[in-house]
Parts: structure tokens; sequence; C-alpha cells
């Protein structure tokens, strides 16, 4: 979203260059609304709905993911930590994806690559621009959410739980990855799991690559659709994952998007 805010405001530049009017912006109220419904209130209704939303959508519990070449130490996830520098692999997938096929095919790909089993707790990025209704505006309005993405086909009842989580997501915007590393700590501790170690975003948009120059996450996938086509950019942290670890990523994602969906 801090990318998005500069290029809104670089357009607007070129536009007063060219002696252009300027589009209409959201008012700052509705902006300032916006922002607000989205802060974590743990003592009021709607904070507690949210946590308890998010509760049972992670209750069946995460395995942790094995970094061998893990080279800064990881931090708790409210406090962020020391990235090391993003390499990207970006290309085309063979066919659109639903979100739900992305995230599931994503964390076997993982799993498959690390030789282990288990969900995964993933932040999934979600823009609030949305809900701004028309007019350009500017700010981080970006959240994380975590969700609990068993990659075992499978289970079926842990795919309907993902499902479902993705459906209501956007009703249960207070609750994000910052809230969720305070309040379910011991927990987190206790799966030996961080939910910012793995990103996800799913966006529907006509420019597939943003280029990454520190890495925000141990690894993360974005995927775009535009129009008939998807593409894809893992990005990873060549501090903690190994170069040969990642392209087995990337190989094992684009096999399983070619074959039988989830949904």
């Amino acid at each position: 979203c801090v990318r998005q805010s500069a290029e809104i405001m670089l357009a607007e530049l070129v536009m007063l260059l060219k002696g252009e009017p300027l589009s209409k912006a959201v008012p700052k109220k509705k902006l300032h609304q916006e922002i607000s419904h989205a802060h974590y209130d743990p003592d009021c209704p709607d904070g507690q709905n949210d946590r308890a939303f998010w509760w049972y959508s992670m209750i069946a519990g995460a395995e942790p993911l094995p970094f061998t070449e893990r080279g800064r130490p990881l931090l708790p996830a409210r406090m962020g930590r020391d990235h090391g520098r993003a390499i990207e692999l970006t290309g085309k997938l063979p066919e659109t994806v639903s979100e739900l096929d992305a995230m599931v095919a994503f964390a076997q790909s993982i799993r498959q690559a690390t030789q282990t089993e288990g969900a995964l707790l993933i932040s999934r990025k979600m823009s609030l621009r949305g809900k701004l209704g028309k007019g350009v505006a500017v700010g981080p309005l970006e959240i994380e959410q975590p969700f609990l993405v068993d990659p075992d086909k499978k289970n079926m009842a842990a795919h309907r739980i993902l499902e479902r989580t993705l459906n209501h997501a956007g009703d249960h915007i207070c609750f994000d990855t910052s809230a969720a590393a305070e309040i379910l700590e011991p927990i987190f501790d206790e799966w030996g799991v961080s939910p910012n170690q793995i990103g996800f975003s799913y966006e529907e948009k006509d420019q597939p690559h943003v280029q990454v120059n520190f890495a925000t996450y141990d690894i993360c996938l974005n995927v775009f659709n535009s129009g008939q086509e998807a593409y894809y950019q893992l990005c990873y942290d060549e501090d903690v994952i190994p170069v040969k670890t990642a392209k087995q990523i990337e190989r094992n994602l684009l096999g399983l998007l070619t074959r039988t969906k989830v949904s």
C-alpha cells in the first residue's frame, strides 16, 4: 500500500504538471472512519467478536516449518526482525486459480519441498481500499490476517473452514496478525510458529509484479488474476530460504495448480 500511495501521488503530480484536473479524493471523514474500523480494541464487542472468529479459525493448530539456513534470529512477530535481501521468482500460471486453491497449493508446495507435514500459519494481506468507495486515497490501507492452511487435500473439513474464513475475513478486520501475535503469543509459542514467517496475497489487477528490495517474510506468494490470465510472484528471504528449496517450492506450486482443484 505504501507503493500504491506513492504511485497515486506521482500520477497526480503528473496531472498537475499537465494542467489537468485531479481525480476526486475520498472524503477525509470517510477515510478516517475506515482506518478506525480496522483498529483492534479488545474491550469492545466488535473486538471480542473478531478475536473469537480468528480463535476458532486457528484452533486446530499449526506445525513449525524448519528453516535450516536461517541466518538471522526470529523475534516476536509484532516486533519484526532484521530481514535479508528479497529474491523474486515470477512467472505466468497455467490458468486462473481461486484464492482457496492458491493458498492450499502454496502450503502443499512448501511442505513437499521441506519434507514436512502439518498445517501452516500464513499471513494473508488484504487491502481496505475497496471499502472506501469511489475516489483516490493515500495511506497504509492494508492489513494482514492470520490463516491456518492445511495442505492435506483429503482433509475436507479443514478446507471448508478455510473457505468459510476467506468468505468472512472482510467482516473481521480488526484482529490482524499484530493483534494475534500479542493476544495468542502463548499458543504460537506452543506451536513453534509465527504469523509473519509466511505471507500470501491474492489480487485482481493488471500489473502482475511489484519490485521488492528487502524481504518482509521468510517466504511470500503473491497471485494476480488479470482477466483470463494469472501471474505469480514468489518472494523469499535469501538469508533464510536456500535457493534450491525456493525453486523446488516454485516447481511444486506450478505442478499442483494444474491438477484437480480443492473446491
